[in-house]
């Protein structure tokens, strides 16, 4: 997947809101910092990795949305992330439990949540802190932007294609249009609204001149994330007759951000999701103070007081955040949205035999259980992606930026993310860090075994300073890759981290 260019005149605005923010951070000390992480020097490289950051085209994003009670929850999350997306579209639809006027298959669920509650959460909270978002992030959409392009999907019955609706004809547009991909199409509910789309294009372009082109750009530019398949409408209309769009298909390791959490997320990390840290950090604030916790039976299964229910659709939105972990280039490196197998070309899961395909189901091992753990690509992210959460829910009450928190940046530079090294080689990486509010903080590199190809593990020396060095083992075979993490993390309240991944390639 290539990269967007950078969007010409917008750097020296970008800079100057940038060094603005970087000056105006508590008066902490600037020096070098606990465990050999050396500042000096790097607030200048970082701010550039900042500012290149902010200049750079966001992923397009449409949400569509069953408004199943933890759809809710997601969109509360989500809304203080649409700094992070160019947001082209929000989709009521339909799945498998909630369909218009049947109230719910599954009565734990919630019912069925109609087609208003996104613009009254428009007009509502988000209007209300959306002037303190803008002092942490001036690239928070405005609430009207946001309603202006919420629509009606397929909503009628389960797997519901029939009819062009609002929501598909928005997503045929999109699809349709002369913008570069990805358009990331965040399924949370069905894909019928998206298949809709997809089979209008084929009824209007089928067995014309235009056809093959059409098909091949759509399919180049379309990127649906499905969480747990919903209805039939993939298997049986897009898989069959858009065989090269790109699909995400997660049907298990949403399941630590969802209701089956208090089984899946590690003790160590289940205080983020219970009554207290949730009451402290995110039940609080114009947006966030109706936002869905315990005591309640959802999902099937009983919540207490303040407890975390579920946001089982969050990742597919996590996994495209511009984080430094690389995600979104490649659904097998893994993130906060997952990882993923490619069982076919276009296609990639954590569940090979859903789709009928051979294969194990991912994991990743679990370092407090020393098993290979479904979960734990997912759930090894719970308290950076919480605490990031909680950074948010602060600054919708922090009118000015010297009030809250904000990740540090970690960079390499862009020549040095991929590297060709050679069996036996020594390896220096170099990296800068810095914080926009003058925290301290600490470095981490570490291997993302399961990410690369190499099966063995690889010893990272100085693995706790920016300039860091490993050998690359004499076994290693041309081809393997080597997966290396650099986690920044500040000491604000809440901690928050900043990453890269550096991949190096055996030759």
């Amino acid at each position: 997947m290539k990269r967007p260019r950078r969007a010409r005149g917008a750097l020296p605005a970008i800079l100057t809101t940038l060094a603005a923010l970087l000056s105006v951070g508590p008066a902490h000390a600037s020096t070098p910092q606990a465990g050999g992480c050396d500042a000096a020097g790097s607030a200048e490289a970082a701010g550039l990795a900042r500012a290149a950051h902010l200049t750079t085209p966001r992923p397009r994003v449409i949400v569509t949305t069953d408004g199943e009670i933890d759809d809710k929850a997601s969109f509360h999350r989500f809304l203080l992330y649409t700094d992070e997306f160019d947001v082209q579209g929000l989709v009521y639809n339909s799945s498998r439990f909630h369909w218009a006027g049947n109230g719910s298959t599954i009565p734990s669920h919630g019912n069925w949540a109609g087609t208003t509650w996104m613009t009254d959460m428009l007009g509502g909270g988000y209007a209300q802190v959306y002037p303190n978002l803008v002092k942490h992030d001036p690239r928070y959409p405005a609430p009207a932007r946001l309603a202006s392009v919420v629509r009606v999907g397929n909503i009628e019955n389960v797997g519901e294609m029939e009819k062009d609706t609002p929501g598909s004809d928005l997503i045929r547009q999109k699809l349709l249009d002369d913008r570069p991909g990805p358009l990331w199409l965040d399924t949370w509910g069905g894909t019928n609204t998206v298949a809709r789309a997809l089979k209008s294009i084929e009824d209007e372009y089928s067995g014309t001149a235009a056809w093959p082109e059409i098909q091949r750009k759509v399919s180049q530019k379309a990127l649906v994330y499905i969480i747990l398949d919903q209805d039939t409408t993939y298997k049986d209309y897009i898989a069959k007759n858009w065989p090269d769009v790109r699909v995400i298909m997660n049907n298990d390791q949403f399941q630590p951000m969802a209701y089956k959490w208090k089984s899946r997320v590690p003790a160590s990390q289940l205080s983020y999701y219970q009554g207290p840290w949730m009451t402290e950090n995110i039940v609080k604030g114009p947006l966030n103070q109706d936002y869905p916790v315990g005591p309640r039976r959802a999902g099937g299964s009983d919540f207490e007081e303040g407890e975390f229910v579920s946001e089982g659709d969050s990742p597919s939105f996590t996994h495209h955040i511009a984080n430094g972990l690389r995600s979104a280039e490649d659904p097998t490196y893994g993130g906060w949205g997952g990882r993923f197998t490619e069982v076919k070309p276009h296609t990639w899961t954590d569940l090979p035999s859903y789709l009928g395909e051979a294969g194990d189901q991912v994991r990743d091992r679990n370092p407090e259980t020393g098993t290979d753990d479904r979960s734990y690509p997912q759930a090894r992210w719970t308290g950076d992606i919480q605490n990031d959460f909680a950074a948010r829910v602060a600054w919708t009450t922090a009118s000015d930026h010297r009030q809250a928190n904000h990740a540090p940046v970690a960079n390499v530079p862009a020549g040095r993310l991929d590297i060709r090294v050679k069996p036996g080689q020594t390896v220096r990486l170099d990296a800068t860090a810095a914080d926009p509010d003058r925290d301290a903080y600490t470095c981490t590199w570490w291997q993302y075994r399961e990410a690369g190809t190499y099966p063995g593990s690889v010893a990272i020396g100085r693995s706790d300073t920016l300039h860091p060095s490993f050998t690359v083992p004499a076994d290693a075979r041309p081809g393997q890759t080597i997966h290396l993490i650099l986690q920044v993390t500040d000491e604000g309240t809440p901690p928050l981290t900043g990453y890269q991944r550096v991949i190096a390639t055996v030759k």
